[in-house]
Formats: structure tokens, sequence, C-alpha cells
């Protein structure tokens, strides 16, 4: 009789390769609407590095997190420093987290209470800001709903990355597993950063599928990569 483990089938993804031509194919279109520009840093972290690392802990206890402070926390692991450019189009950017081909085919979601109910946003790394997103009300709260069976999260922020398929399919031939690749180090620098802001940061586990392509109608074009929740700490 065969355990169960040997019963388990992994997934096999084929190895990766850069295309010597790329493709040219559409990225994905969010229902997007106007733009709210974040703030800079005034003050950025002084803890040296090692001390974050040592420090970092999961913590599942979160008082509602500041404009100030989202702000610093995307600012700090997220926002693009530098551009490459060819034929006068941005072709790669570099972030804090590490991407495949710098192509950053993980878009990053902000899901947090404004007044009295959910509002969805994508943050643009480019621009330091939260553009907003019309999407049905009905189905951001399933989505929201779902995360929640994971921990309970209250009026806590929730990022959650969505990856566009077709930047990286442009790029690479076998691409599957390089955007849970790419996904896997935003997730890191996010909770790094979050340690070094003094904040609580809990990564979650389920992917809140099908919700969220449903959310956008992106079957076939995006992938729910999964998230965390942050917040104030609580002492």
């Amino acid at each position: 009789m065969r355990s169960d483990t040997e019963h388990t089938k992994l997934p096999k993804f084929a190895s990766p390769k850069p295309r010597a031509r790329w493709l040219k194919l559409d990225s994905f279109v969010y229902p997007a609407g106007r733009a709210i520009y974040l703030e800079r840093p005034r003050v950025f972290p002084k803890h040296s590095f090692t001390k974050v690392l040592l420090a970092r802990r999961t913590r599942r206890n979160f008082y509602p997190l500041s404009n100030e402070m989202l702000a610093a926390l995307l600012w700090l692991a997220v926002k693009t420093r530098d551009v490459g450019v060819r034929d006068s189009k941005i072709v790669q950017q570099y972030r804090p987290a590490p991407a495949s081909g710098a192509v950053h085919a993980v878009d990053l979601l902000v899901l947090s209470r404004v007044r009295d109910r959910w509002g969805a946003f994508l943050y643009d790394p480019g621009a330091h800001a939260l553009i907003v997103l019309s999407v049905q009300r009905s189905r951001l709260s399933a989505m929201l709903h779902e995360v929640e069976t994971n921990l309970r999260f209250g009026t806590a922020t929730v990022l959650w990355m969505v990856g566009d398929v077709n930047r990286l399919r442009a790029r690479y031939v076998n691409e599957q597993s390089l955007i849970w690749r790419d996904a896997g180090a935003l997730l890191a620098t996010i909770c790094l950063a979050a340690e070094a802001l003094g904040l609580a940061a809990c990564p979650l586990g389920g992917l809140a599928e099908p919700y969220v392509t449903r959310m956008f109608r992106g079957e076939g074009k995006i992938l729910s990569l999964g998230g965390l929740i942050v917040g104030r700490r609580v002492r």
C-alpha cells in the first residue's frame, strides 16, 4: 500500500529561457479611475538591515494603518527607483524586490477601508500613487470574505499580488514558474520593509480564487498570487 505522500503529484515547470525576439502582447488593463498621489516618507528607519532580519516575525494582531505609514511602506518596498528604455519605451523597471528580466509582472492591489466601506486600489510604483479601481462591491466583498477565512483582519489593510501573464510571456519561453518566484520576492521585501517600519505583517496562504479574477473579469489573463495583511502593531 502506498502512502499519501507517494500519491502526491508535484507541479512540473519547464526551464524558462529568454526569447530571442520579444512578442507583442497586450498587458492587462484594469478598470482604473483617478490617481491619489502619496507623500514621500519624511523619515526613514534607522535600524540596521541585520537588526531587521533578526527581528522579523509574522504578527497577526493589527490596528488600522494610517495613510502616512501605507505610503512609507509602499515607497520602501515597491517604488520604482530607475527604468530601462528601448525605442522610447520603458522595458525594464528597477525596484527593491528582484523580478525576472526586471519586467515586474506582479501588480499590487491595496484593499483598505475608506470611511465606512472598503475600496480597491492599484499601486502605481512609478508615480507612487494609488489608482482607484472600479469594481463591483459584491465581488470585492466576496474576495475579502474569502481572504478572511485565512485570518480575521478587521480594519487592517490587505495587500494582494496579481500577476499579468502576458508581460512575462512576451519575454520568456516556459515563463510559468517565473511569476511565482517574483511574487515570493515581492512578498518577502514587503515583510522586511514592514518590520523596519515597526508594522505588523502576516502573509496569507490562500489565493482567494476565483474571486480575484472574477472581480476584474481577467480569466486567462491574470493570476491571483496571494497577499498579506498589514497594520499598526499591537504593543
